[in-house]
């Protein structure tokens, strides 16, 4: 009862009945605060679809998915392609497909566990082989060393023969293949893995 209120574009003010004037609030400021919290505001709104846009272009759906699909054409049509020169058709074309995030292979209607050992040592070569040249075909990079492990491995003379030759069409300067000497395969250099108290050392057989 002994106040009331003055009100200007500035300031909002409460006056008593003795004239005493007091300040309430400053308008000003807090339209000042609220305008710099809308750009703030706006601001991260802006970085936000940025964000949702780098975040569905890297997404199994976006970009990576366009570049993934080539890769797996790619390593499917290279793979088919080495698995005729060694089974000659004996083995089913590889059929690699992306689905649920996960790649799944099959050969007509078997999946990978259900070949033998010597079709596995096959496919493996082969793919192996067709993953290498797929990277080389997407990248200024080059792979100048090859190491194998026993790739002959569980296969007859006639695969052996094939895959030797496959992997001769394709190998590189400096390409090691490791394997038990009971198998007779003629390569440019041999070396013998000697133990000699705990130690393993290389001796050169021919080459």
């Amino acid at each position: 009862k002994n106040q009331y209120v003055l009100y200007d574009n500035q300031h909002i003010h409460i006056v008593d009945i003795h004239g005493a004037k007091r300040d309430f609030t400053n308008i000003e400021k807090f339209q000042t605060k609220i305008r710099q919290v809308k750009k703030e505001l706006f601001a991260c709104k802006q970085q936000l679809e940025y964000e949702k846009f780098w975040m569905r272009g890297f997404s199994f759906s976006g970009l990576r998915s366009m570049v993934l699909g080539k890769i797996i054409h790619d390593v499917n049509t290279l793979t088919n392609r080495y698995l005729h020169r060694v089974s000659d058709g004996n083995i089913d074309p590889l059929s690699l497909t992306f689905a649920k995030n996960r790649l799944v292979s099959e050969f007509g209607n078997r999946s990978y566990n259900t070949l033998s050992g010597g079709e596995k040592q096959v496919v493996d070569l082969c793919t192996g082989l067709a993953i290498r040249e797929t990277a080389e075909l997407h990248n200024k990079a080059r792979f100048n060393v090859i190491i194998f492990d026993e790739p002959f491995s569980n296969l007859d003379k006639v695969y052996q023969s094939r895959a030797q030759d496959l992997l001769f069409s394709l190998a590189k300067p400096s390409t090691f293949v490791i394997m038990p000497d009971s198998l007779e395969i003629q390569f440019d250099k041999l070396f013998e893995v000697e133990k000699h108290d705990g130690e393993s050392r290389l001796r050169l057989v021919y080459g």
